[in-house]
C-alpha cells in the first residue's frame, strides 16, 4: 500500500505540474492574443485618427460642391424655363406668319393681286404692323433682360427706332413676300 500511495502522490504532483504547465500555455496564449488584438486596434486607431483629420475638410469640400450643384441646377432650370418661353413665343409667331400667309393667299384668290397690294399699302396694315411689331420688340426686351440684365438697350433703341421712321407707304416700296419661300 506504501508503494500506491507514494505513486497517487507522485501522480498527483505531475498532474497538478501539467495542469500548471497547460494554465501558463493557456495565459501565453492568451497573452500572444492580446497583443495580436491590442497591434490591430491600435493600427485602426491609427487610421480613423488620419480619417478624423481629413474628415472636416472633405465635408467642406462636400458642402461647397453641393452649393455649386444648386446652383447649376438652379441656373439650368432658369436657362430651361426660358428656353421653353421662347419656344413658346416662336410657336405663337410662326402661328401668326401661317395665318397671315392664309389670308394673303385668300385675298389673292378671291379678291385679286391689286386687293392685297393696296391693303399692304393702307394705313391700317401699317397700325397692324405697327403693333405687332411693338408687341415683339416688348417680348425681346424681357427676354434679353431676364437673360443679360446688364444688357445696354440705347443702340437696340436706336435701331428700332430707325426701323419705325420710315413705314412702306406706296405700293413701289412694297417687297415681295417671302415668307411664302419657307
Amino acid at each position: 500500500m506504501f508503494g500506491y500511495r507514494k505513486l497517487s502522490k507522485v501522480n498527483r504532483i505531475c498532474h497538478g505540474q501539467a495542469n500548471m504547465w497547460q494554465a501558463i500555455s493557456n495565459l501565453l496564449q492568451m497573452e500572444k492574443m492580446y497583443e495580436d488584438v491590442n497591434g490591430r486596434y491600435k493600427r485602426l486607431q491609427k487610421e480613423k485618427d488620419a480619417v478624423d483629420e481629413k474628415l472636416p475638410r472633405l465635408s467642406a469640400i462636400v458642402e461647397s460642391q453641393r452649393g455649386t450643384i444648386d446652383e447649376a441646377s438652379t441656373s439650368y432650370q432658369r436657362a430651361k424655363s426660358l428656353a421653353r418661353e421662347k419656344q413658346v413665343k416662336l410657336c405663337d409667331y410662326r402661328e401668326r406668319l401661317k395665318r397671315a400667309n392664309e389670308s394673303i393667299r385668300w385675298m389673292k384668290e378671291n379678291l385679286g393681286d391689286n386687293a392685297v397690294d393696296i391693303f399692304l399699302a393702307s394705313e391700317d396694315f401699317a397700325k397692324i404692323q405697327k403693333q405687332t411689331f411693338d408687341k415683339a420688340v416688348k417680348d425681346v426686351k424681357a427676354l434679353l433682360l431676364r437673360s443679360y440684365p446688364d444688357f445696354d438697350f440705347f443702340a437696340f433703341d436706336a435701331d428700332v427706332k430707325m426701323a419705325t421712321e420710315s413705314p412702306v407707304r406706296k405700293e413701289s416700296d412694297l417687297v415681295r413676300d417671302k415668307s411664302e419661300d419657307f
